[in-house]
């Protein structure tokens, strides 16, 4: 028998959950919590513990046991006065959001195999997974596709990618979230019609905030619906803040284009204070880290609609509120808007400013007391096409791919659809169109030319053509579903960047790209399976 048939008959210890942005990896951990402790699945399982690399971040400095940490987190654990009772349960590990995690994961460094032995937050982590530290844990570990490589391949038994919602699941979405069926089928058959729609709505997030645009849109005798990412988002930010409004001002009959000074001051404020913590993998705040952008709490989370409040009660008596946007791919989005703001403004680099100081955040203060920025300067002086090359080859040189949906954003605020509904800022840009057609020529090149195939990472390729497709140029996966059949074009219609993924990995250059180890693929409905060992 195979190495690789051998470890499918191994129940995995290790197995990887992977995804893009909002498609369902979360949710999915706390579907399997619940039904575990409703008794419905899973009961094998006597102890479950759910670890967000986000929640420890926060602690990545500290020295202590492991039982110290699991105490931090589960106070009932404090029953376990001699720690072998770890050793008798059977022990699941869930530890969501790897891509999140500013830990090295410095694997073989030091061995740790005691759980009241002391070791530093990285030194668990490393030997949890690796198996060292109690070797009969269960570990269940989520991700976006970019990061999975901090985790060495052998050491995960078992890969699964969540694919989202099926065309029947995106229709029952629809339903329940409109009230009004007529509505709701409207809303159905405009996702359906729109090819870019009907790829985004696959991500359960995206069917979330089509529903709020499309509903008030169509509401509003609207039939054009969003062609891109970047539309359908600056749209929700718009309704989102009219509604808030509308909810804890009193205020009525507001135009949601119409933006007063507050708002677009508290929407750049955000944005400085989404990119610069982007920039660090932070995606959770303190009230003293908003007060370094002058950002009041309260008006954050009432005017905006898309930040929010979360409350912490890891001591029965005190609770500690942190604060976050509603979703990473919101902090992503306000991101690229505040970078490409301030270029129009100022013509300064933000992403390159990032790189050239290490330096805390600075205040807004600091800058101008009326607007938050210096000068403007005049646009035509700064070539647009260059600070786009550059944001797409810092995006490509980042191992995590934080940059990605970031860079989607970016390039999307050039499409006039987009510009069109930011009447409160500045964003109109000269010989916009000539710029689109710069920007997806280098994209192009960043994907045909030989060089780059040799280096470029298989993951940093559906990125580029979400990129491309976001600038509503379709060329490149119109012509990478010519080397694959029919069939296998329907299975992928969810994802056409796979198509260009599935050419690659058939190319001479193939050695160069994928990681040293076999995979079987198996798909199951909504989940594609990937079970790995190690190369003989």
């Amino acid at each position: 028998m195979s190495d690789c048939e051998k470890a499918e008959e191994r129940q995995p210890r290790v197995v990887l959950n992977k995804g893009i942005a909002g498609i369902g990896k979360t949710v999915s951990v706390q579907k399997f919590i619940l039904d575990w402790a409703e008794g419905k699945a899973s009961q094998d399982i006597d102890l479950l513990l759910v670890l967000p690399f986000r929640e420890l971040n926060s602690i990545k400095d500290e020295k202590q046991s492991l039982h110290e940490l699991l105490l931090k987190f589960f106070s009932e654990l404090k029953e376990f006065e001699d720690t072998k009772y770890y050793e008798n349960c059977k022990t699941l590990f869930i530890f969501d959001g790897l891509n999140e995690s500013q830990l090295p994961l410095l694997f073989g460094q030091r061995r740790v195999s005691d759980v009241s032995k002391a070791a530093s937050l990285d030194e668990l982590m490393t030997n949890l997974i690796d198996g060292n530290l109690l070797p009969s844990a269960l570990v269940w570990i989520t991700s976006r596709p970019a990061a999975i490589d901090k985790i060495p391949p052998d050491l995960i038994h078992r890969m699964a990618e969540v694919r989202g919602f099926t065309d029947l699941q995106k229709e029952e979405y629809f339903r329940k979230r409109i009230s009004d069926q007529s509505l709701a089928n409207r809303i159905i058959s405009h996702v359906m019609d729109s090819g870019t729609l009907e790829i985004m709505c696959h991500i359960p997030v995206f069917c979330w905030i089509t529903a709020t645009v499309l509903e008030q849109m169509l509401k509003g005798g609207h039939e054009k619906i969003p062609s891109s990412l970047t539309e359908l988002y600056t749209r929700f930010l718009l309704i989102q803040t009219s509604e808030k409004k509308k909810k804890y001002l009193g205020q009525r009959g507001s135009n949601s284009l119409k933006l007063s000074d507050g708002d677009v001051h508290l929407i750049l404020k955000l944005g400085k204070l989404a990119f610069d913590n982007l920039q660090k993998s932070n995606i959770e705040f303190s009230e003293d880290d908003l007060k370094l952008y002058d950002i009041n709490v309260t008006e954050a989370s009432l005017r905006s609609g898309v930040f929010t409040e979360i409350v912490k009660e890891d001591d029965p008596i005190f609770s500690v509120k942190q604060y976050s946007f509603v979703h990473l791919s919101f902090q992503e989005y306000l991101a690229a808007f505040f970078v490409n703001q301030r270029y129009i403004d100022t013509g300064v680099n933000a992403v390159q400013s990032s790189h050239k100081k290490n330096s805390t955040k600075p205040s807004f203060r600091e800058k101008d007391e009326d607007s938050g920025y210096p000068p403007k300067v005049p646009q035509q002086e700064a070539a647009l096409h260059n600070f786009h090359k550059f944001a797409i080859d810092e995006a490509l040189k980042s191992d995590r791919g934080h940059l990605d949906l970031f860079l989607c954003f970016l390039l999307g605020l050039l499409l006039e659809s987009s510009q069109k509904l930011l009447k409160s800022f500045s964003v109109c840009v000269h010989n916009g169109k000539k710029n689109i057609q710069q920007t997806i020529e280098y994209l192009k090149s960043k994907l045909s030319e030989e060089g780059n195939r040799r280096t470029l990472s298989l993951k940093r390729c559906p990125n580029l053509i979400h990129c491309l497709m976001e600038l509503n140029d379709h060329s490149m996966t119109e012509e990478m579903q010519r080397f694959v059949p029919i069939n296998r074009q329907t299975e992928n219609k969810q994802s056409t960047a796979n198509v260009l993924v599935d050419k690659l990995e058939k190319t001479d250059h193939s050695e160069h790209l994928r990681p040293a180890m076999k995979r079987k693929r198996l798909d199951h409905g909504g989940c594609s399976q990937e079970k790995a060992c190690a190369s003989e």
